[in-house]
């Protein structure tokens, strides 16, 4: 309803900015014909009869009849209405003093409502409508059954969004916090406007585009691009996850410096292959040359070709400072100065330096701002949505904190109650209640992260697999963590791509899968001249998958495999990889595969280095 406080708006009007939908409302007093073939005693009786629209029902969805002949009332949500006739405009209904009947079917029960009955009824047509008698006040304790439909027959369709909640409130302070949607808006802000001038002025200063007279055969149309004309390849490479966690690893373990720096305005700086013309910057129109367009000389924000532009164009200058790209990751550089070594990680415009010297980090920083504007940033705090702490032993926390806050928030259950583990058993089925306990685990886990701590520089992994695990199509699920050291640095829960015949075969499949992570992640150990002391080894539980993997047994459970889940075995008779047996009660991946009890979960979490953020400091 309407309040003062909102400025004599409705709440739906105040959230929305539009009047609320009226068409779901009907003409007090009309005919309706609710649907009642649930409650007949035969199927030869008629589906629907004419009653009397009474209004809505408070307590259940669903609309109030009044039986004109029975002087029953009926609560039912599947009913037609038809507002062009008015039962009580031909028959006046007395009202019973006593005696109601349950329902029309002897077999339903429901608890009485009370139906207050007004002594007068405005009318809401413009026909006509007979008063009603002034009688004053009654309260009717009435039988109201609900009609569900095939409820005879003990069917009921489920509701697949029943338990859904709406979290359209948090629309209004996202859209205040939102950027402006046109220029007329940005213009009548003095921080936008001086926002706009900076970004105009970064583009003169890299001579970014000429002013030049339309051509004839060009034609500017908008924001479009089509492939092969003003565009070709558009792939930029970004940085992996699991390299920016080996190089945190790296760190922890060396107690290195890490340094985060940030190029300003990076995508100006690339070079364009290809033609492309644009309109001038509305409101900094050139005033010798109104009419004239730019022609880009280096690439901008929104064309397709821009990340890869800036990409190609930072990698160019770095080999001329001393460094090489890593052959298993594209935005891995290393740089090598006698026994002491640099690495640079670049997401887009953002880059981490971690070095062995202090010093031999700022030369670096040095080199790079004398090809590039760069803006030292310090010590890493925050990168590809991670948030970094340090403590005063040189250990590394990892969280997401601030993501897991918003995601919570998002969905409404910042406030809820924390639950122990995200998945109670190992035979769930997604339902939304599942999805509700894990958001009820992350609320309990909100300051719980990745420990990186110091230890030996050994690589080695957990494989493991849960048989048919997949209720829908009995596909099996692949899980591994990969530790450099203490440290786990890469890790995969998975479904298999195919159906397995029996659990040794889903565990060679796992063995396979792990030992190809462990190849990737050694050869990028490789490439920054890291040697182990020994090959990685991979833990696994099951004895015939790890006779399988050290010999060539002919087995008829793995007869179909393909050759390439033979990798494994290739690896160990080369020496570069052992497989070893563990217990189950030890197996960490075991996490990965299914869902465990509290007391294992929490222990193989503490074996995956999750702790708490208390003792670390952000800055």
């Amino acid at each position: 309803m309407p309040s003062i406080a909102l400025g004599n708006q409705s709440p739906f009007q105040k959230l929305f900015d539009k009047p609320p939908p009226l068409q779901h409302l009907r003409v007090f007093g009309t005919a309706v014909y609710p649907y009642i073939r649930p409650f007949n005693e035969h199927k030869l009786q008629s589906r629907t009869v004419q009653y009397v629209f009474m209004g809505y029902s408070q307590g259940y969805k669903g609309v109030i009849c009044y039986n004109t002949t029975t002087h029953r009332f009926l609560l039912c949500r599947h009913v037609v209405h038809d507002e062009s006739v008015f039962p009580f405009g031909h028959s006046k209904p007395s009202l019973p003093s006593s005696n109601f009947s349950s329902c029309p079917s002897s077999s339903f029960k429901a608890p009485p409502i009370v139906v207050s009955i007004l002594h007068h009824v405005p009318s809401l047509a413009s026909s006509p409508v007979p008063n009603l008698p002034h009688n004053p006040l009654i309260s009717l304790p009435v039988f109201l059954p609900l009609l569900l439909t095939r409820s005879k027959s003990g069917i009921v369709r489920p509701k697949p969004f029943e338990e859904y909640q709406c979290y359209l409130t948090t629309i209004p302070s996202l859209h205040d916090a939102a950027e402006p949607a046109t220029y007329k808006v940005a213009s009548q802000s003095s921080v936008w406007i001086q926002a706009m001038r900076e970004e105009i002025e970064a583009l003169h200063t890299q001579d970014t585009w000429d002013l030049v007279s339309m051509p004839v055969d060009k034609n500017i149309v908008g924001f479009s691009q089509a492939p092969g004309l003003d565009f070709s390849e558009t792939f930029s490479p970004v940085v992996r996850h699991t390299t920016a966690r080996l190089v945190l690893s790296i760190v922890a373990m060396n107690r290195w410096s890490l340094r985060q720096l940030d190029v300003k305005n990076a995508f100006l700086h690339g070079d364009l292959e290809e033609e492309v013309f644009m309109r001038q910057p509305q409101g900094f129109e050139d005033s010798k040359y109104p009419t004239y367009v730019c022609r880009l000389r280096k690439s901008l924000y929104g064309l397709k070709q821009a990340p890869r532009a800036w990409n190609a164009k930072f990698t160019g200058h770095l080999p001329a400072i001393g460094f090489t790209v890593s052959h298993s990751d594209p935005s891995l550089f290393v740089k090598h100065v006698g026994s002491d070594s640099v690495i640079l990680l670049l997401y887009v415009d953002d880059i981490i330096l971690i070095g062995s010297k202090d010093s031999l980090v700022q030369e670096v920083i040095d080199e790079l701002s004398a090809m590039f504007e760069m803006k030292d940033m310090g010590r890493l705090t925050y990168f590809l949505g991670l948030k970094i702490s340090y403590h005063d032993n040189g250990d590394i926390f990892v969280c997401q904190t601030k993501y897991a806050r918003d995601l919570l928030a998002k969905a409404g259950m910042d406030t809820c109650r924390s639950c122990t583990t995200p998945l109670y058993d190992s035979t769930f089925r997604f339902t939304f209640q599942l999805v509700k306990r894990i958001l009820r685990y992350i609320h309990g886990t909100l300051d719980h992260g990745l420990n990186f701590t110091s230890g030996s520089w050994d690589l080695h992994a957990y494989s493991d697999a849960d048989w048919a695990s997949d209720v829908n199509t009995r596909r099996s699920t692949t899980g591994f963590v990969v530790y450099l050291g203490n440290n786990p640095v890469s890790w995969q829960s998975k479904k298999q791509n195919s159906v397995s015949r029996s659990s040794t075969e889903v565990e060679y499949r796992a063995l396979a899968n792990t030992a190809a992570d462990l190849a990737w992640v050694r050869q990028v150990l490789l490439d920054l001249k890291i040697f182990l002391p020994q090959p990685p080894t991979i833990h696994c539980e099951n004895l015939l998958a790890l006779a399988l993997s050290s010999n060539p047994v002919y087995h008829s459970r793995i007869k179909h495999l393909d050759i390439d889940f033979h990798f494994v075995r290739e690896r160990v008779q080369k020496k570069d990889l052992f497989v070893q047996y563990i217990p189950t009660e030890e197996q960490v991946a075991d996490i990965f595969t299914k869902g465990l009890h509290g007391p294992i979960f929490l222990r193989h979490c503490r074996n995956l280095q999750l702790s708490s953020s208390a003792g670390f400091e952000g800055e």
